[in-house]
């Protein structure tokens, strides 16, 4: 970073930090791929977040002043001082065993959880993902920064819907919140839960004869690995198994959603 994009964030920090300058100034100046995509119009929840980690770009040049993030002014629009905190989904709800709340409450908190936790592992799964930008490292960390960015859009609409019940009292319309699960596949039987049991299970499997092209180039689990060669048919089976790896986490945020309210 340049002495000039330095001195930038230090005025923008002192300054009423205009969020989308902030976000400019993030995306010129910070190599962390997945807040790139994340910060842009999400400034009711990110706001202390990116005055955050422009604080510790500054901390990061040589003879910086390290009392620039103690002293990071808290947001007007958010009241909590630490990103952590605001993001915790027990800090933003009550637990999801409190059956004295609405029906519908207690859906979006159920789901709010469970996709926390499914973008957590998301995270960690990047980390895990080599440096270099071989094709198929780059193909794996693309698909995992777009299930971070669809698991935060939902969590976003989710949030935005309990505040407004918090602050109105006005519960949300369960049908057009929660349509993908009120009718996700056209055909389910009286069993909502156990037919998306049932078509997740069978996701898997067919997932499980993907790996084992990918791994053995044959149907079966074999004794000794035969992993299929770089190229575009490797590249077309990760993406296939990315893909449904995202609609069996996707089923099971479903699934344990009816579950908490029945």
């Amino acid at each position: 970073m340049t002495t000039k994009e330095n001195q930038e964030i230090k005025s923008w920090l002192d300054s009423d930090r205009n969020y989308p300058e902030g976000v400019r100034l993030f995306s010129l100046c910070s190599r962390n791929v997945v807040l790139k995509r994340i910060f842009p119009n999400k400034e009711v929840r990110y706001a202390n977040k990116l005055a955050y980690e422009l604080g510790k770009l500054i901390v990061q040049q040589p003879g910086a002043e390290t009392k620039r993030i103690p002293n990071l002014k808290p947001s007007p629009l958010k009241p909590s001082p630490t990103p952590e905190k605001q993001e915790s989904p027990d800090s933003i709800f009550l637990s999801t065993g409190d059956f004295s709340q609405p029906k519908v409450i207690r859906r979006i908190m159920a789901e709010f959880s469970e996709l926390y936790k499914l973008r957590s592992m998301t995270h960690n799964q990047m980390k895990r993902v080599p440096p270099d930008n071989r094709p198929e490292n780059v193909a794996v960390r693309r698909d995992l920064v777009t299930q971070m960015a669809r698991h935060s859009n939902r969590m976003d609409e989710l949030f935005a819907a309990h505040k407004n019940w918090t602050e109105t009292r006005i519960l949300p319309d369960e049908n057009i919140l929660f349509l993908l699960i009120v009718n996700p596949e056209p055909d389910l039987k009286e069993d909502p839960v156990q037919e998306l049991i049932r078509i997740r299970l069978n996701l898997m499997k067919s997932m499980n004869s993907d790996l084992n092209h990918l791994n053995y180039q044959n149907t079966r689990k074999q004794p000794v690995g035969n992993p299929m060669p770089a190229g575009p048919k490797r590249l077309q089976l990760e993406k296939r198994i990315s893909e449904k790896q995202a609609k069996i986490d996707e089923l099971k945020v479903k699934i344990h959603g009816l579950n908490k309210v029945q």
